[in-house]
């Protein structure tokens, strides 16, 4: 949670805020949402669909283009279903497998062409940033069944790390003004890190609030 609230410092830093403060361009964003693993390989395969919030400043650079930089919490739980080892072809040996859950933290920045000053619009979205993976320890025991409480473990190859990815991606949503100084919008991404392993489809609710 520290690495989210850097990222927050950074976004509402000043120098962030005098690129257009004090104009009525500048809005921020809270989101939050549904994140489904899609074309997952590897690793990162054994942590299922979770939910995820962020925050952000938007500025509004034409009618129709609006900038945006996101800082955003993912929370992935564990359970398992690929992870391989071998055993030993040994008569009463049997293992376990016990994972934690991992966190993802992003940030991005983004273009929407959104034609603002209309009650209810389309938009489409490119975004590109990075993901800093905390990916969570994937604990394999064995022990014999003559002797369960004689364990050897090992952590599981890939788990127990973080790592960076940079990566690419495509919206579609709607844009809806609830009052004038507040908005709604309601959007589905394609994400891809640009090593191809890792392809997520988040939903995303996020309002606006114009300073």
């Amino acid at each position: 949670m520290n690495k989210l609230i850097l990222m927050l410092l950074v976004l509402t830093s000043p120098a962030s805020q005098n690129l257009a403060f004090g104009q009525s361009n500048l809005r921020y964003e809270i989101s939050g949402g549904y994140h489904y693993i899609r074309l997952t390989q590897g690793v990162f395969s054994n942590w299922e669909n979770q939910w995820f919030a962020g925050v952000g400043l938007a500025y509004n650079a034409t009618p129709a283009v609006q900038l945006v930089a996101n800082a955003a919490y993912y929370d992935f739980h564990y359970v398992g279903g690929n992870v391989q080892f071998a055993l030993p072809d040994i008569v009463g040996i049997r293992a376990r497998v016990s994972g934690e859950s991992s966190d993802v933290y992003e940030l991005s920045f983004a273009a929407r062409f959104i034609e603002r000053n209309r009650r209810f619009t389309p938009f489409l979205s490119l975004r590109s940033g990075a993901y800093m993976m905390d990916i969570g320890k994937i604990l394999v025991s064995t022990y014999f069944e003559q002797n369960p409480q004689n364990v050897t473990s090992y952590t599981y190859k890939g788990t127990d790390q973080t790592v960076i990815k940079a990566f690419g991606s495509l919206g579609l949503g709607f844009n809806l003004m609830l009052r004038a100084n507040v908005e709604f919008q309601l959007e589905s991404r394609f994400n891809s890190t640009f090593d191809g392993n890792q392809a997520f489809v988040p939903v995303i609710s996020t309002f606006q609030f114009r300073l």
